[in-house]
């Protein structure tokens, strides 16, 4: 059997992944260390940069994830910035940002990289597309949480995990599993 590490210390974001982690010859655990995260406004650049990290460091494969928020109207600020910027910022903030009523296009991006030692680093890449609302909706998750509106939707992402309907897609990770099939 296969092992693959899952560099996160956040358990909620390896809970979602190894519930959709049912491979026969894969083995998953999560590895709670933290990785150099690089000064880009590219998920993906960060996430390769620390699978490669934490690869070398434990000698086996790894997968690790980053995730940005873009919004249009703020020339796609905070990106990959956003857990930084969260610590930050208040409520308030943020709205203020956001108070211009014209609508605020934007998109979540999540970048999964797999690093296999001596066999290179691939990069599963998707996006959830929305709007940003300039009033806070909603309680549960994070400050951002409660200003996206999915596309199809007309609730925040906050508003509909208060209500317990909120189901992200991830089509990143189905994209590495079905690559990891193949090795």
């Amino acid at each position: 059997m296969k092992s693959l590490a899952f560099v996160t210390t956040n358990n909620s974001k390896f809970r979602s992944f190894s519930l959709l982690f049912n491979l026969e010859d894969w083995s998953i655990t999560q590895e709670k260390m933290e990785t150099p995260e690089i000064q880009s406004d590219s998920t993906e650049s960060i996430a390769v940069n620390s699978a490669e990290f934490a690869a070398n460091i434990l000698n086996m494969p790894v997968v690790k994830e980053d995730v940005g928020l873009y919004i249009s109207s703020l020339s796609g600020f905070p990106g990959p910035f956003l857990n930084q910027i969260e610590k930050w910022f208040k409520n308030e903030d943020f709205e203020r940002l956001l108070s211009d009523p014209s609508e605020h296009p934007a998109y979540w991006q999540y970048s999964i990289a797999l690093t296999i030692p001596g066999h290179g680093t691939k990069v599963f890449t998707t996006r959830h597309y929305g709007t940003m609302t300039n009033k806070v909706r909603g309680s549960s998750g994070y400050i951002s949480d409660k200003l996206f509106i999915p596309k199809g939707e007309s609730k925040t992402i906050a508003e509909l995990l208060d209500e317990k309907i909120y189901q992200k897609k991830s089509t990143h990770y189905l994209q590495l599993l079905n690559h990891l099939v193949t090795i």
